[in-house]
């Protein structure tokens, strides 16, 4: 009985995920939550010569959710675009703000029984819709 509960518990503990943030620069300045955005469609991730198929869809929709609950509008790009076409589509919808995800870097890796942890880098540029240009730094 011992060893099922040892064994129990060490599945349940190889479950757990953990996340950490290398490097966050904060915004300029903050975004108005009574405006709105559009979200563009991240490219899929790849590490070496292996795409991983859908992670640029599971990245921008995760964006999205993350950002609309502090906006009043929010609207996710069906597939990918140039930036000129995302610009298009945010000042057709009125929007505030462009968000343009970018996968940088996407190593999955088994780490159910390799202990090595995923590791994902996220670059996000925050448009500004109307002008086409990113906020200046203060």
């Amino acid at each position: 009985m011992k060893k099922l509960v040892v064994i129990l518990m060490l599945i349940l503990a190889s479950c757990s995920s953990k996340y950490k943030t290398d490097n966050f620069q904060a915004p300029s300045q903050p975004l108005s939550s009574s405006r709105t955005a559009y979200v563009m469609m991240a490219r899929d991730g790849y590490y070496g010569a292996k795409t991983y198929a859908g992670s640029g869809r599971t990245v921008s929709q995760n964006l999205h959710s993350a950002i609309s609950v502090h906006l009043s509008k929010s609207e996710l790009a069906q597939t990918t675009e140039s930036l000129d076409q995302a610009l298009a589509k945010a000042r057709a919808m009125a929007a505030a703000y462009l968000f343009d995800p970018m996968i940088l870097n996407w190593e999955d890796r088994a780490t159910q029984w390799s202990g090595r942890p995923d590791r994902i880098s996220i670059k996000i540029t925050v448009w500004d819709a109307a002008s086409g240009k990113k906020p200046r730094r203060r």
